[in-house]
């Protein structure tokens, strides 16, 4: 009975059309970015924003900081959002780098087929010509 009880009220206010009022709890004064206000950028835009501000030798001394901070178990959850937008951006980089790489591969490997190729068409000309 309690159940169908539940059932009911939970479907009484999902039907609802009273508007919820919703306040903005904060962490170490910060809004978290689901609970901003439209046109408010939120702490995560913020963060994100500065991540991507930085340069890349500045990027890996944050980086180096907030993995100290980590390790001695006092990153915040600010920081903790900082340190996961900095990895993300390092291993774009990598794996640009890496997508670069692979293109120079494939591009040097072609080169070197048609190079081959080329010389086994001129060896056969020489040899039909001797």
């Amino acid at each position: 009975m309690a159940c169908q009880a539940s059932a009911k009220t939970a479907r009484f206010h999902s039907t609802s059309k009273t508007p919820r009022v919703r306040f903005k709890p904060r962490i170490n004064g910060v809004v978290p970015p689901h609970q901003t206000t439209p046109g408010e950028p939120s702490a995560a835009q913020i963060i994100n924003n500065r991540v991507l501000g930085l340069s890349d030798e500045q990027v890996l001394d944050r980086y180096h900081e907030l993995v100290d901070k980590r390790l001695q178990d006092s990153v915040n959850v600010e920081e903790s959002f900082e340190l996961g937008r900095i990895e993300a951006r390092l291993n774009a980089e990598e794996q640009t780098d890496t997508d670069r790489a692979s293109a120079l591969r494939r591009d040097w490997l072609r080169e070197r087929d048609f190079v081959v190729a080329s010389i086994e068409r001129m060896l056969a000309q020489i040899r039909t010509m001797s």
